[in-house]
Parts: structure tokens; C-alpha cells; sequence
């Protein structure tokens, strides 16, 4: 009996440790290096300290080491790294892609908090005979503090339970792959961002991602989706006050973040499927200044003077 006693009490821990944040099997695909900070959305805090609009975080990972051939319930946000090792699933609003078949069929959630009982508040996916699932994560940053200061490594988190009522937490997972906070700043500076603005004929609910060469090698800079989604993620555009800025929500519009240290400029322009992540179509600049004039080399323009490609850069 005090065998079996003491091998009852050296297990238990591991169900706590199973429920802590921990950086193993979710594994990037597709992640952008940056996120920006922009909280305008909350007129008593961003418009003055945040400018900027808040932007959504779209990302593809794989999760790995789960129960073969079953349903998740899941919730994603972004993680400091002290947060690792905790409880803590990190901060965000949720933005949960639901996919399907066709590009015009799949949906997009968002909801201010995450709960894995409550409907609307998690997404939910089915592994594979491997118990392994690939697919679009995101989430739009918030006003919590994980968000406040540029420069801050962050990763994205995700939050698990088998899909039951309620929904008990089984595992906290954070990305292999880190992002970094940008603010909009209208000055040089590594942790300073500059909005970019886009019009095409892309496909809404598709993504947009900026690369700084013309062969989209590499981590892509940033990523927006192609308007209009469905939902408003967290965006307020300004039209008055201390920052005055622009988010379009018309179709084939998209908005990204890129950073102000860009010695190559945006070279690429790429558009993806949100059903299966083929290239559907992209644009190419040798030299990082687009038909329109627009010059995306090392930009200042923070949130208030975008940088703005046309129809005729990225058709």
C-alpha cells in the first residue's frame, strides 16, 4: 500500500505540470516576426499612448502529441516569457478561424475572452491519425501590458481541452516561434512600426503577407486579412485626434504592420488561401519602391502617415 502511495503522489504533479504554459509541440509554419501594439480601440488609453489600430496576428502551426482522431476545443493568445511555466495563458482578444471547404464558407470569431464551455468563445479542430492538426491560429492584440512595450518578444499560446462540457483545460502550449511588438512610431528605432495600407482584387477572408525579398524566403514581415471578414477585430479607424489613421474594410482592402528598420523595404506582397495556404497570387518589388512611388525602404511613417500601395502595386 505505501508503494502504491507513493507512486500515486509522484504522479499527480504531473497533471499540474501538464496544465502549465509549456513551449513544446506547437510548431510554426507560416508566423510573421512582428505584431503591433495600436489600441486606439480604447480611446482613454490608445488613442494617446497606443496610436494606432489593433491588427490582427494570423499565423499557421501545427499541434502535435494529442489523442489520435479527436475533437479540441482551443482559444489562442499571446504569452511573455515569463508566463511559460505558469497557469498563465497569456493576453489578447480572440480571433478564432473556423475553416471549410471554400474560402467564402469559412468564418471568422473574435471574442474579448476566451472560454472553453462558453460557444463563441473557442475555436475547435479534429487531430489526425498522428494526433496531429495543421491550421490558421490567430489573435488581435489588446491593451494588457504583455502588449505595451515595443520590442517585447512575445508567443503565441494556445489553450486546449477534448470537446466536452465544461471544458477542462488538458494543456497550454506556447509556440516554438516568437513575435515581436512593434509601436507606431513616425521615428527610426528597431522596436518602431509603420502602418501599411493595401488595395487589391484579393479574395476576402484570404491573408496578406509582406516579405523584405522578392522570393518570399523566409519569415514573412507581417500579415492582414483581406477585407472584409465578417467581423470587426478590434479595429477603430481615426479620423481626428492625435493620431490620425485609416483602416479600410472594402473589399479586397488589407492593413499590416511593417517595421521602421527595413533596409530592404516590402519586396514582396503575397496572397494566401485561408482554406489551404496555396499562394493564390503575389507582387514583386526589386527595390522596395512600388509602382504608386510608394517607398517602403526603413518607412517613418508610424500610424499617421501610412504607407499605401495601390490596386496597381498589388492587384
Amino acid at each position: 500500500m505505501k508503494k502504491l502511495l507513493l507512486t500515486f503522489l509522484s504522479v499527480m504533479p504531473l497533471a499540474g505540470w501538464g496544465q502549465n504554459l509549456a513551449q513544446s509541440d506547437f510548431t510554426g509554419v507560416l508566423v510573421p516576426q512582428y505584431i503591433s501594439n495600436g489600441n486606439n480601440s480604447n480611446a482613454a488609453v490608445g488613442a494617446s499612448n497606443y496610436p494606432g489600430p489593433r491588427l490582427a496576428l494570423v499565423f499557421r502551426a501545427t499541434v502535435s502529441n494529442l489523442t489520435a482522431n479527436t475533437a479540441y476545443r482551443y482559444y489562442v493568445q499571446a504569452a511573455s516569457q515569463t508566463d511559460i511555466g505558469t497557469t498563465a495563458s497569456g493576453a489578447g482578444v480572440l480571433l478564432m478561424v473556423n475553416p471549410a471547404a471554400t474560402t467564402a464558407a469559412t468564418t471568422y470569431v473574435t471574442a474579448s475572452t476566451g472560454s472553453l464551455s462558453a460557444a463563441g468563445q473557442y475555436g475547435s479542430f479534429t487531430t489526425d491519425a498522428n494526433g496531429a492538426y495543421t491550421g490558421w491560429f490567430a489573435l488581435v492584440n489588446s491593451n494588457n501590458a504583455r502588449f505595451q512595450t515595443p520590442g517585447t518578444a512575445l508567443f503565441p499560446s494556445i489553450t486546449l481541452a477534448t470537446d466536452a462540457v465544461p471544458g477542462t483545460i488538458v494543456a497550454r502550449r506556447a509556440l516554438n516561434q516568437s513575435v515581436t511588438v512593434l509601436g507606431f512610431v513616425n521615428a527610426a528605432g528597431a522596436a518602431n512600426g509603420t502602418l501599411l495600407t493595401g488595395s487589391s482584387s484579393a479574395t476576402p477572408k484570404n491573408l496578406v503577407f509582406t516579405y523584405d525579398n522578392v522570393a518570399g524566403t523566409g519569415r514573412p514581415l507581417s500579415v492582414g486579412l483581406v477585407e472584409s471578414v465578417g467581423v470587426a477585430t478590434g479595429t477603430v479607424s481615426s479620423t481626428a485626434g492625435p493620431t490620425v489613421y485609416a483602416y479600410s474594410t472594402a473589399a479586397g482592402a488589407y492593413t499590416a504592420v511593417v517595421p521602421n528598420a527595413l533596409a530592404n523595404g516590402v519586396r514582396r506582397v503575397e496572397q494566401r488561401s485561408i482554406v489551404d495556404n496555396s499562394i493564390v497570387g503575389c507582387a514583386s518589388d526589386a527595390d522596395g519602391t512600388w509602382p504608386s512611388g510608394a517607398n517602403t525602404v526603413n518607412p517613418t511613417g508610424g500610424a499617421g502617415a501610412a504607407l499605401v500601395l495601390t490596386a496597381t502595386d498589388t492587384p
